[in-house]
């Protein structure tokens, strides 16, 4: 129960803090949805695109979202922007109870191929952080 209002206390200080940085010149926006919606529509509404300076991915561990909404990322990163993958490595917590397209693994690794030339990794472990240094050639 004590680990449970921690939570809360913990939700309340994220609120709390975001609603402090929308206040200035880089505000903060939090989104609950969706993200192949939300991510979507970020790109559709033509503002957005290349306008982000973190994206951070985890959602679903299915390889099919990863992949969507690291690429969706993407598009939305500024150069000099950073994503953050989570949950990397969780096939090798879960072993062999499940499938390898059920992890992000193999969506990771094939954003990394996909846009080796774009973008370098800045840390490789549980969590996969890249940063953007090129656009699309």
């Amino acid at each position: 129960e004590e680990e449970e209002e921690e939570d809360d206390d913990d939700d309340k200080n994220v609120e709390t803090k975001t609603a402090k940085s929308r206040r200035r010149v880089n505000p903060v926006r939090k989104m609950k949805a969706r993200s192949r919606d939300v991510l979507a529509s970020l790109l559709a509404d033509g503002r957005s695109a290349g306008t982000f300076d973190v994206a951070y991915v985890d959602g679903s561990h299915a390889a099919r979202d990863v992949i969507g909404d690291g690429v969706m990322c993407w598009e939305l990163l500024r150069r000099g922007g950073v994503v953050v993958f989570d949950d990397y490595r969780w096939d090798r917590v879960m072993g062999d109870a499940i499938p390898p397209k059920r992890c992000p693994r193999m969506a990771v690794d094939a954003f990394l191929g996909m846009f080796e030339d774009e973008l370098v990794v800045l840390e490789r472990g549980y969590q996969v952080v890249v940063q953007k240094i090129a656009t699309r050639r």
